[in-house]
């Protein structure tokens, strides 16, 4: 079992946790996976296939990649890694389309937690003016 993290690294790491999972939303959002499952790609090549800027892409793929998620097989080129593949649409265990709700409505209404806990008023409500399951 590795060492535990100093105790500043660790919240530091749980604090930072909204920028993974915008991460890993925008990755779904793409269909970064989807467009690996033919195997390795170079970044600028996937860029053009999905819309994005490549400097931008690589700087995302290579932070998922620092995570496990994709890997940098060659300078600019990136694979799907396990945990990468259940963000592919056709993964009997997806989770592409719950990483993609997770990122949008339901991370806009974590940005209202501090009128949660003030208030007692539903975050989700208040953000879109419906519950979740009205949503």
């Amino acid at each position: 079992m590795p060492p535990a993290l100093p105790l500043a690294d660790q919240l530091l790491a749980m604090a930072s946790g909204a920028w993974v999972t915008q991460m890993i939303h925008v990755a779904a959002e793409l269909g970064l996976a989807d467009a690996l499952a033919g195997g390795e790609r170079d970044c600028d090549d996937l860029a053009a296939s999905c819309d994005a800027d490549p400097d931008a892409l690589f700087r995302l793929l290579r932070g998922l990649a620092s995570l496990g998620i994709f890997q940098e097989t060659a300078q600019r080129r990136f694979a799907l890694t396990p945990l990468a593949e259940l963000l592919g649409s056709d993964h009997p265990q997806s989770l592409r389309q719950f990483a993609r709700m997770l990122g949008a409505e339901h991370y806009l209404s974590w940005d209202d937690l501090l009128h949660s806990v003030r208030t007692g008023e539903n975050a989700f409500r208040h953000r879109h003016g419906c519950s979740v399951f009205e949503w």
